[in-house]
Order: C-alpha cells, then sequence, then structure tokens
C-alpha cells in the first residue's frame, strides 16, 4: 500500500481557490465501469433508450457518479489529502459527453488539537457545459501526519 504523503496545510490558506479542473468527457464506457464498482445497473444511466422512456433526452449521470468525481478531483487538487466527509447537494442532471468542471474554495485549513491531522474545509461546485451548476457541497481532507 502506498503511504500517503503529508497534506501541507501552509500550502493552502483561507479563502484560496483551488485551479478549476475539467472532467471529462464522460461517454457510455465510463459508465458501465462505473456501474459495475458501484453495482448499480440501473439502464436509465446506461440505456439511452431506457432514458428515453422515463422522460430524459439523454442519459443523465447518476449522483453517485458526479460525488465519486468531486472526490477524485478534490484529492487531486489537495496534493496527499484524502476526503475525510462529503455533503453533496445535487441540482441538476448532468448527461453523458458532457464535459464538467470542478471548482472549490478553501474555507478552512486546520492543524493541531482542532484536527485529525492536518485538515483542509473546501466548498465546492460541479458545472456542466455552459456553466450550468449540477452539484455543490463541503468537504473535509485531511492526511494522516
Amino acid at each position: 500500500m502506498a503511504r500517503q504523503t503529508k497534506l501541507e496545510t501552509d500550502a493552502f490558506r483561507d479563502g484560496d481557490h483551488l485551479a478549476p479542473m475539467s472532467i471529462g468527457p464522460l461517454l457510455e464506457d465510463h459508465s458501465l465501469r462505473i456501474a459495475r464498482v458501484a453495482r448499480d445497473f440501473n439502464p436509465r444511466y446506461l440505456v439511452t433508450e431506457e432514458a428515453e422512456r422515463v422522460g430524459e433526452s439523454r442519459v443523465p449521470l447518476h449522483p453517485l457518479w458526479i460525488l465519486t468525481l468531486a472526490c477524485a478531483a478534490l484529492e487531486r487538487q489537495a496534493r496527499g489529502a484524502r476526503v475525510r466527509s462529503v455533503r453533496l447537494q445535487h441540482l441538476s442532471h448532468a448527461f453523458l459527453k458532457e464535459n464538467l468542471t470542478f471548482k472549490g474554495i478553501v474555507e478552512e485549513t486546520m492543524t493541531g488539537s482542532r484536527a485529525v491531522g492536518n485538515t483542509i474545509s473546501v466548498s465546492f461546485h460541479v458545472a456542466a457545459e455552459i456553466g450550468r451548476i449540477i452539484a455543490r457541497g463541503r468537504a473535509e481532507l485531511t492526511s494522516d501526519d
């Protein structure tokens, strides 16, 4: 198992904007791989005809997939931290073949007695094409050191 590197909380300041991160486009192949991992094969999220049958014009991304993508983006941005807790509010569907953009702002950095290891608190949102916000949330990331 790879050793987790120390989260350098001094590299982050309250109010810092994390660099925007582009995710996608997400294709049918991605949906099937995520469905296998999640063991959620709801055809609405996998098959165009089924999505259309339930009133969608395109195949939507499952909200849990959005959560997974947001956590991955947070961990990549935080250089050595892991998501300890996350809350996500799903606002709108994103669809296959769309590009998503992740943006975050450091709300608070914590060390010492108030934190488990070194911790940063980040508020974030995920947008689909043309800036449509599809989810927003808040996460705490921490390292063991």
